[in-house]
């Protein structure tokens, strides 16, 4: 069973992306800041992060950034979900260490498929 943390502010779009994730058989616990994010992963190490970039506080990119800098964190798999789509966005994720990237609003099948498409998984 994978584990997987979903960084969401949005409810309804954390809700509806973790009913998603648990269907297809993943564990999935969420956090709605950046803040709640760093705390969790200090707490525990998933499998994947699904990361939101528009986040209050912290945001998803520094998040991003952090993960990437952490010694026991920074191979872990990314998935980066946000209404900002082009080529600018997806060049400096790819530059953080985004592994995946998906623009909302989307598939929840997608979002799935990303997961489990993901590297180690």
């Amino acid at each position: 069973m994978t584990s997987v943390l979903i960084v969401e502010d949005d409810p309804d779009i954390a809700l509806m992306m973790s009913v998603s994730l648990r269907i297809a058989g993943n564990q999935v616990s969420t956090a709605g800041t950046g803040e709640a994010a760093l705390a969790a992963l200090e707490q525990s190490r998933p499998d994947a992060l699904v990361l939101d970039l528009g986040l209050p506080g912290i945001g998803g990119r520094e998040v991003l950034r952090k993960v990437r800098r952490h010694p026991a964190l920074k191979g872990l798999p990314v998935v980066v979900v946000s209404a900002h789509a082009g080529a600018p966005t997806i060049n400096e994720l790819a530059e953080l260490g985004c592994d995946r990237y998906l623009t909302k609003p989307f598939d929840p099948r997608e979002l799935v498929r990303l997961v489990a498409a993901l590297p180690g998984i």
